[in-house]
C-alpha cells in the first residue's frame, strides 16, 4: 500500500471493529436445534459471516449439508432476523478495548470517519449505538442501504459520496476477501486487521494491523 495523506477512514463492522460471532452463532444455533442439529461454536460461524445474512446462511447450511429451496432459505433468514433483533450485542464485544479512544482521535484529528457494512441498518446501528461509536461516524452505508452488497464497490463508494471523499484519499480496514475486492474494484486503499474473521486473508499481500492504535502511524 503506497503511503498516502488519508481524510477519511471507512470501516467494516463485524469481524473488524465488534466481534459479533457469539451473538450470531447463538441465534445460528437456535435454528439448527429447530431442525435437531448439533450446534456449532463462534469460531466455527464465524467463517461465514461477512457476505450478508442470506449467503452467511446458505453457506453455513451448504457446510453442513444442508440444501435449501429459495423459500426455506428466506424463511431461515426471517427467523434468523427474528432472534438477532431480540439480542444483537448480548455477547458481542470490541476486539480493541482501545476501539473508541483511536475512533475518536481520528475525529478530533480532523479525519471523517464511516461504516460500510454489509449488516442491515437496524442492527448495524444497535451495535454501533451500544458501544458508542455511531456519534463518530460521519457516514453509515449497510447491506440494505442499496440493492447490491460489499464485494460489489457501491457501497463503499456510497459512502465516500456522502462525506466528500476520493480515492485518493481514502482508507478502508476490513477483514474479509471481500472487503479487499470491494476496494480493489473502487481503487480504494485496503488495510486489514489480524484478528478478523476471514483466516485466509492473512495468506495474501495485503497489510495488517496488530491491533487498532497501529493505524493512527498509518493515517496521521
Amino acid at each position: 500500500m503506497v503511503k498516502r495523506s488519508y481524510s477519511y477512514v471507512i470501516f467494516d463492522l463485524d469481524g473488524t471493529l465488534v466481534n459479533t460471532a457469539p451473538d450470531i452463532a447463538l441465534c445460528v444455533n437456535e435454528l439448527l436445534r429447530k431442525r435437531l442439529i448439533p450446534t456449532l461454536n463462534d469460531e466455527t460461524v464465524s467463517q461465514f459471516i461477512g457476505g450478508g445474512t442470506e449467503l452467511f446462511i446458505k453457506n453455513l447450511y451448504s457446510f453442513l449439508s444442508i440444501q435449501l429451496t429459495d423459500s426455506q432459505l428466506a424463511d431461515e433468514v426471517d427467523q434468523f432476523f427474528q432472534l438477532y433483533m431480540k439480542t444483537p450485542v448480548q455477547k458481542s464485544n470490541l476486539y480493541d478495548t482501545n476501539t473508541y479512544s483511536v475512533m475518536k482521535t481520528l475525529t478530533e484529528k480532523g479525519i471523517k470517519i464511516g461504516i460500510c457494512t454489509n449488516k442491515i441498518e437496524v442492527l448495524t446501528i444497535d451495535v454501533l449505538k451500544y458501544f458508542n461509536l455511531f456519534d463518530l461516524c460521519s457516514t453509515v452505508v449497510c447491506g440494505d442501504t442499496l440493492s447490491v452488497k460489499k464485494p460489489n464497490p457501491l457501497p463503499l463508494l456510497t459512502a465516500m459520496e456522502q462525506i466528500n471523499a476520493n480515492s485518493n484519499n481514502t482508507l478502508y480496514v476490513g477483514d474479509t476477501r471481500i472487503d479487499l475486492e470491494c476496494c480493489q474494484s473502487a481503487s480504494v486503499d485496503f488495510v486489514a486487521v489480524q484478528w478478523g474473521m476471514d483466516k485466509e486473508l492473512l495468506a495474501l499481500p495485503v497489510r495488517f494491523l496488530k491491533e487498532i492504535e497501529e493505524l493512527l502511524a498509518i493515517v496521521c
